[in-house]
């Protein structure tokens, strides 16, 4: 794989709701994202921080889970009904697919071209965007799914089986590789041409639910990604769904509708947004009936915090939107990408769960994978690396941390009081109230007390330390630290050096006690020995 970093410049709006099953998914997800700061393109990129034999997530976890969309199908040969990849394959310029950046997949470019166009149900695919993904940083891949649990909504029952086979086949070889892989998986099911041409019975909804969950979730539970307390499920713009009414639910899984144009807030569900902003500053050019929105940079945020980001939008390129097309940020030179992402990171506590749209888009040119790109100057992105780079700089943003020092060494005097700042620095998170304490055993003679006792960083507190009276002159040191401790906070150490009492003396005369007394003394007794001798009876 080449090591060019993806040098975001920008996202394209994919805001507008197309009824295109493709465009789907784009146009929702764009609602997630809007986004602002400057561009990306980092020359020093960290490696992925990679998080052994992840648990079930669920909110609240010590990191923001970063997901993203990767789309099963590729590569599925109509004619022959056998995942063949190539150039003419399902999605790959199939006729209404158009594709114009070519995925870098192995050496394919320099050997045979037509190979770069993979089939998305192989397991040399797989290995190659897993460990892609990986190494991004990802911890959530969303699969959109149309599958044989839903066929009643189908409008190509032979490329929906064939996609639920090759989702299927991705949870088979997740298992059977044995990697301690990063990440946990997530469906979507997105077999609906928009959420008005069709209309579901409650049976249809049951037949989703237990499909999934006989299928995927059952079986393959420890690949599975969970969302307070459950396994998640998505619909994408469910059909006859009010998109602020209750979409019909399942007490087995969480779910979530997934798309666009919920309204504020998406009630009595949380609605979770592909990207709910359009935007002049990083619209390139647009159709004439496309439908541009007011754009800020701030991501869509949903009442459950839940974000969305996106590289790009890039739809032009699509017979199927002539007029509608939008293009945002598509030679990433704006910057859009690095906005959103640098938006979050001085923002990471708005944040539960991030979604990156996506990994494999490439109708809408928003991938993530490594490629050959058309429209860029460069001329070959990944994603890759510079995901990773953003993911880390959010988990640290959110993971709370700080740092102690004080104003020592300080000096007292045996029976006295000396009073030390203590200072506790904020160095990521979000600040909450740590409570500082001295390390036992502290020396003998030597006891602490805070005023106040809690502080939120960056703050500063008094410690008190009182000496005994006898405690005998030396050096000594306290250890200082705080509860609870951040992720790389180390206790701060207070040397005090401990003196002697002094003898307090008055003087007499100007001279010592002492000094005084004995001369007095001395003068006494010559006066009493001239006295004596003076009175001495004289012989007769």
């Amino acid at each position: 794989m080449a090591a060019n970093a993806f040098h975001w410049a920008g996202l394209e709006s994919m805001c507008a709701s197309q009824p295109f099953f493709r465009i789907r998914i784009v146009v929702g997800l764009c609602m997630l994202m809007a986004a602002a700061f400057s561009g990306f393109s980092p020359t020093t990129v960290k490696s992925s921080v990679s998080i052994q034999n992840l648990p079930n997530q669920s909110p609240n976890t010590n990191y923001v889970p970063v997901g993203t969309y990767l789309y099963l199908w590729y590569g599925y040969n109509l004619t022959s009904h056998e995942w063949t990849g190539g150039n003419g394959t399902s999605h790959w310029n199939d006729g209404t697919n158009v594709v114009v950046d070519i995925p870098e997949y192995g050496n394919c470019k320099n050997v045979n071209v037509n190979t770069c166009y993979y089939a998305s149900d192989n397991n040399n695919t797989l290995a190659w965007q897993l460990s892609n993904i990986q190494q991004a940083g990802i911890k959530v891949i969303v699969v959109p799914w149309w599958g044989t649990g839903n066929t009643t909504q189908s409008t190509s029952p032979t490329l929906d089986a064939a996609v639920d086979n090759a989702t299927l086949n991705l949870f088979k070889y997740l298992e059977s590789t044995q990697n301690p892989w990063s990440f946990k998986i997530a469906i979507m099911v997105d077999a609906f041409y928009n959420s008005t041409k069709y209309s579901m019975s409650p049976n249809d909804w049951a037949r989703v639910y237990g499909y999934l969950d006989a299928r995927y979730y059952v079986p393959y539970a420890n690949q599975v990604f969970s969302w307070e307390g459950n396994p998640l499920v998505m619909f994408f713009n469910a059909p006859g769904v009010n998109r602020l009414a209750q979409l019909p639910l399942n007490s087995t899984f969480t779910t979530r509708l997934v798309g666009n144009g919920f309204g504020s807030p998406p009630q009595p569900i949380p609605g979770w947004f592909f990207w709910e902003s359009g935007g002049e500053q990083y619209l390139d050019k647009n159709g004439t009936s496309a439908p541009i929105k007011n754009y800020n940079y701030a991501p869509q945020v949903s009442s459950d915090g839940t974000v969305g980001i996106i590289p790009r939008y890039d739809d032009y390129y699509q017979p199927s939107r002539s007029s509608s097309y939008m293009r945002y940020d598509y030679t990433y030179s704006q910057g859009l990408y690095s906005a959103q992402w640098n938006y979050l990171i001085q923002r990471p506590n708005i944040a539960q769960l991030v979604l990156i749209y996506g990994w494999n888009e490439y109708h809408e040119r928003s991938q993530l994978e490594p490629h050959y790109d058309l429209t860029a100057a460069s001329g070959f992105l990944s994603g890759v690396d510079g995901t990773s780079n953003y993911i880390q700089n959010l988990e640290r943003a959110y993971v709370f941390d700080y740092s102690l020092s004080n104003h020592g060494p300080v000096t007292v005097q045996a029976g006295n009081t000396v009073t030390i700042e203590i200072i506790a620095t904020s160095t990521s998170g979000t600040p909450q109230l740590v409570s500082l304490y001295c390390h036992n055993p502290l020396p003998s003679g030597v006891s602490c007390n805070w005023q106040p006792l809690g502080v939120v960083p960056t703050a500063s507190t008094d410690l008190f330390v009182t000496v005994a009276g006898r405690t005998p002159a030396e050096n000594v040191t306290i250890q200082i630290s705080g509860t609870p401790l951040g992720s790389t906070t180390t206790p701060t150490n207070v040397t005090i050096v401990i003196t002697s009492p002094s003898i307090q003396t008055n003087k007499v005369l100007g001279l010592d006690p002492i000094e005084f007394y004995g001369i007095v003394g001395a003068a006494i007794a010559i006066a009493a020995t001239f006295i004596i001798v003076l009175n001495r009876p004289r012989p007769s």
